[in-house]
């Protein structure tokens, strides 16, 4: 996963982020959609109505990501990137589930860690507008698994596959109009 914001970066001297993240969604979408035709996938209103929720939280986590990779180091993004874990038991307890204290003990810290990553990483730079973006990334990237979670509870497991495929769809989808620019 570390490696991530790094690649993201080298590619973004080379092509643009909409460009970069249509192909990134199509090559997977194809890998999928298979699965969601045989599953049906595209004629099932829960799993179109799941794919178009789940599907906007990884499109704007994606393209903060990729914009903000843009206007940040890869180290300072891969920091951000790891505040995704934080979200989920904060989104838990906004649902009045009970969270263990351990979790929060570990939540605090990681955040304590973030902060001093990004004020003390060398460069000079404080908080800024990319680290601002990859912390919307984060933020969108544990809503998504808190939500998958809630959504796919009431969804077969034959089906999963089908939601898979159709949230790359969509994203290949959303991804075509800006790289065609």
């Amino acid at each position: 996963f570390g490696s991530n914001q790094v690649l993201i970066k080298l590619t973004e001297t080379e092509i643009s982020p909409s460009t970069l993240n249509f192909v990134r969604f199509s090559i997977a979408a194809l890998a999928f959609l298979p699965l969601g035709l045989k599953a049906g996938a595209f004629k099932k209103k829960k799993l179109l109505s799941a794919a178009m929720e789940l599907g906007t939280y990884l499109f704007i986590g994606y393209t903060a990501q990729v914009l903000g990779l843009g206007m940040t180091s890869a180290s300072r993004g891969a920091v951000m990137a790891e505040f995704s874990v934080l979200i989920v038991p904060f989104r838990a307890k906004l649902r009045v589930q009970k969270i263990p204290n351990i979790v929060w003990y570990a939540s605090v810290i990681a955040l304590f860690g973030v902060v001093l990553v990004t004020e003390s990483d060398g460069s000079g730079a404080g908080f800024n507008l990319g680290d601002a973006l990859c912390l919307l990334s984060a933020m969108c990237f544990g809503t998504h698994v808190f939500r998958t979670e809630q959504r796919t509870a009431s969804i077969d497991n034959e089906d999963l596959p089908g939601l898979i495929s159709l949230e790359l769809c969509l994203l290949c989808l959303l991804y075509t109009s800006d790289a065609a620019d």
